[in-house]
């Protein structure tokens, strides 16, 4: 007698190998400028020569998966998230931010409407990007000329109340011994900026 689990069991084999399938051949057929939206929505439809209950020394399962897979054009996407987020940063931030290594978009799966028979694809699409302060010469040495002579704790407090200072590393050498006080002589001040990426 066929039992159901029998049924089931089979489709379930057959979904996985098929869907597998459907992938790497839709795959196959993307442009190089293209990126395949994942996963791919499909329509299973499941035949069975016998049902369950009934007597049969053997039974066929039949699996098919009408797919429709949609691309979009990688490039023109990504150039599109980052003028979106390159406005929305010169907005919110100061000019003297830019943006700092690349714009990483992130594509999620999204839903079809199909309205008087107009198909319309939503997608999730997320951007992030790191914009940094760029310290120019000049502000470099204004910087320099603040802390000249004061104590690690006063310069510490002076350039972390400086724009686009997140945090500040101090090192105060000196050749007759340990100090805790900046050299009033500026040109012996030397201060290195380091990015942090996202």
């Amino acid at each position: 007698m066929v039992l159901q689990q029998d049924i089931s069991g089979a489709v379930f084999g057959l979904k996985t190998s098929l869907s597998q399938s459907v992938q790497a051949a839709l795959q196959a057929q993307v442009r190089p400028d293209e990126t395949l939206i994942t996963p791919v929505p499909c329509m299973p439809t499941v035949t069975s020569s016998h049902t369950a209950g009934e007597e049969a020394v053997q039974v066929t399962v039949t699996v098919e998966d009408t797919c429709s897979g949609k691309t979009y054009v990688t490039q023109a996407l990504h150039a599109q998230i980052t003028q979106i987020l390159t406005q929305q940063a010169s907005t919110q931030l100061e000019s003297e931010y830019t943006l700092v290594g690349d714009i990483q978009v992130r594509v999620g799966p999204g839903r079809s409407t199909d309205q008087q028979q107009q198909s319309t694809l939503t997608l999730q699409v997320s951007g992030t990007g790191t914009w940094a302060y760029q310290f120019d010469e000049t502000h470099l040495q204004q910087m320099v000329h603040l802390i000249a002579g004061k104590s690690r704790e006063q310069a510490m407090q002076i350039l972390l109340h400086q724009p686009g200072v997140n945090q500040v590393s101090l090192t105060i050498s000196s050749g007759t011994g340990s100090t805790t006080s900046l050299p009033a002589d500026a040109s012996r001040i030397h201060l290195l900026v380091l990015y942090r990426s996202a």
